[in-house]
């Protein structure tokens, strides 16, 4: 009995020490396969929207964005921990996505809300409050921030493989820009001159932590400028062209291993699962049979009257 019970809380422990990275992998991969699908129900979303409403939104964006132009960057560090809830009095704030963000290189395709609080960077990219919308126009810079890879998803994780002239695209309505990568730099959490706005520039910034591996004291910055495809080529035609492109190797490499890892730990879930039943059977029969055992040396002890008589012995 005291070995069984070893066997049971020796099986459970691998079990949950197999369920817990497991269950993260699991999800990374389910959302991985279903991002497209996300996407292009925002696309259908977005183009069911009426003309009232979109004027609306219209006048709240630019409302926004010239209480903020002209003023110092001044913003709270998304992934300082503690929970900052913007407000932006624009209608699905809390729980609809902005915009959504794609960078074909690094397999990216997220969601973009307002306010980088805790809750919206779980579930996707976050825009910074204190910074242009995402929408485009002279003397804007938006920023976007992202983990480095979350529980639920890799989110910014390859970040770093962006390069010069790699293409970004944002998506919002029937809206489709595109911004060109210039630069990346390492940042300290509060260098907030960093992202100034740029005189008469459209940019676009990418904010996650630095280094990959926690603790993650910096911020890796990367900036993109707005890009305007040539007049021959019209904006649907550029976004087949920058989507079709090649996934980077490393970042393919990193997608296949999180595959891999899921697959192989479910087969030894399963196997160790399997296992743990059959032994269990064994340890019930093993004690079934020794249970018969007994029953039956008693009875035939009973029958026989198996006990010694007492004799006297002289000498």
């Amino acid at each position: 009995m005291k070995n069984k019970n070893k066997f049971i809380i020796g099986r459970l422990l691998m079990v949950i020490g197999l369920l817990i990275p497991l269950l993260s992998l699991t999800t990374i991969c389910v959302n991985d396969m279903k991002k497209k699908s996300d996407y292009e129900n925002f696309v259908e979303k977005e183009s069911t929207i009426s003309n009232e409403e979109r004027e609306k939104l219209k006048s709240e964006i630019e409302r926004y964005n010239g209480r903020v132009q002209g003023i110092e960057p001044g913003l709270v560090d998304p992934f300082t921990g503690t929970d900052f809830k913007a407000r932006y009095n624009i209608k699905g704030e809390d729980d609809e996505a902005f915009s959504y963000i794609r960078i074909p290189k690094i397999d990216v395709t997220l969601p973009v809300y307002l306010g980088a609080s805790y809750r919206h960077l779980s579930m996707g990219a976050a825009h910074v409050d204190g910074t242009s919308l995402p929408v485009g126009g002279e003397g804007t810079r938006s920023v976007i921030a992202g983990h480095r890879g979350f529980y639920k998803d890799t989110m910014f994780l390859n970040l770093h493989e962006l390069e010069k002239d790699d293409m970004i695209i944002l998506r919002r309505e029937d809206d489709i820009m595109f911004y060109k990568v210039t630069d990346s730099e390492v940042i300290n959490p509060y260098d907030w001159d960093k992202l100034e706005v740029l005189d008469k520039e459209d940019m676009l910034t990418l904010l996650t932590c630095d280094p990959i591996t926690p603790p993650s004291p910096y911020r890796l910055i990367v900036n993109a400028k707005r890009y305007y495809p040539p007049q021959k080529e019209n904006v649907k035609n550029t976004l087949v062209k920058i989507e079709s492109e090649q996934i980077s190797s490393n970042v393919k490499n990193v997608k296949m291993g999180v595959y891999a890892a899921t697959i192989l730990m479910w087969a030894l879930l399963i196997y160790i699962t399997v296992d743990t039943i059959l032994k269990l059977k064994n340890y019930k029969d093993a004690g079934y049979v020794a249970m018969i055992d007994d029953e039956e040396d008693a009875a035939e002890n009973s029958e026989t009257g198996e006990n010694k008589p007492y004799t006297n012995k002289e000498n």
